[in-house]
Order: C-alpha cells, then structure tokens, then sequence
C-alpha cells in the first residue's frame, strides 16, 4: 500500500500546468490530460482495491461513450484551472493536487483533488472549501464506521501513521525507533518508515 516517493516527484513537472481534459475510462480510475512546459502529460490515479496507482503515462485508455457523474464534476471543476501544488501530506500514502480554477462567478478559487492509495480503501476525492464534491468510491455510515466519503459531507483527510517521514531521517531517529522493536529488520523498518514498501524494507535489511 505504501506510495513510492519517486511517483510524487515525477509528477512535479505539472505544477502550472493546465488541466485540459478529465476522463474516467474505468469505474475507479480517473485520468487527467495537463498540458505543461510545451508538452502533454496524463497522470493515471486508479482507486482500484487490487491495483491503486498515480503515475504518469503514454498510455492511451478507451473512453466510455457517456461520462459517468465524478469525471463530468472534475470536467465542470478542473478544466481550465492550473495545478498549484502536489504534495504527499506527511510522506503518507495520499496525495493532494491543488488546481486553481475559476467558478461560476468567475472568481479564482482552489479545488483539490485527494488520491488515496490504502487497498481496498483506496479513493479518489473532489474537494471545495473543506467539503467533497464527490467522490469516485462512496463510502457510507454501512460501510465505514470511521470515514464516510458522500457528496456534501466535511473532507477529513486520512488518518497519518505514526512513523517516520524520509525526509526526517537521520540516525538518531530511527535508532530511537528501531530499539524497542522486535522481530525481523525489514519488519521494522515497515513499522517505522513512512511510505516505505515489503520490497524496499527487505532490502535496506539485506544492505
């Protein structure tokens, strides 16, 4: 479930870019069109429960013949705005693409776009002022105890890890981490890094 650092940073080359298409090829997957520094880009962001992943791609996708109701609400918010910043809150495994865009009123005003990458969690969000527009997985009272995603209800953001961001590594810190953990080495690091992979953590062990 971890999101790999590098799938943010790719994906840097689009801040300022326009949003020129939106589409929803499939009934978890969205894919938006940005045209930035002279050339188009498509960023992938597939809620899938087996498969979730944000990357770019060359990759061309069939589209439905009728857009379903989340890619015409991104059509109706994105298009046309200007991506202000892809962040990954905390180092966790979601990020949020800020678009500025114009609203009905022609006022400039932000949209967020929440890609969550947890499994069967997994959800693409719309988000104005704090509250989602909608949501390509709705989730209910029936469904979730904790987080219920319906259009109209307040945006919480997902819950963070208690672990150790990358970027506040040092080795103190994870000294101070790893101690009182038992078991493996690579099952602790899993425990005590943020976005760090099965994969990854096995071979930071081995090395």
């Amino acid at each position: 479930d971890a999101l790999p650092i590098y799938a943010v940073r790719e994906t840097q080359c689009l801040i300022g870019g326009r949003v020129d298409r939106a589409a929803q090829p499939e009934k978890d997957m969205a894919v938006l069109t940005i045209r930035s520094e002279s050339r188009n880009y498509r960023l992938v962001m597939s809620a899938s429960p087996a498969m979730a992943r944000f990357h770019l791609t060359d990759e061309a996708f069939q589209n439905p013949p009728q857009a379903p109701m989340f890619c015409m609400l991104m059509r109706k918010y994105l298009i046309g705005g200007r991506i202000e910043s892809i962040v990954q809150p905390n180092g966790d495994r979601a990020v949020c693409i800020t678009v500025n865009n114009r609203d009905e009123l022609g006022e400039n005003g932000p949209c967020e776009l929440w890609m969550e990458l947890m499994g069967r969690h997994s959800n693409l969000t719309l988000v104005k002022n704090g509250k989602i527009i909608d949501s390509i997985r709705h989730v209910s009272a029936d469904m979730s105890r904790v987080r219920h995603m319906l259009p109209g209800l307040p945006f919480i953001p997902p819950p963070g890890q208690d672990k150790l961001p990358i970027e506040a590594l040092t080795p103190a810190a994870l000294q101070a981490r790893l101690a009182p953990l038992q078991g493996t080495l690579s099952s602790a690091l899993l425990k005590s890094i943020i976005g760090l992979s099965p994969a990854s953590a096995r071979e930071w062990a081995l090395r």
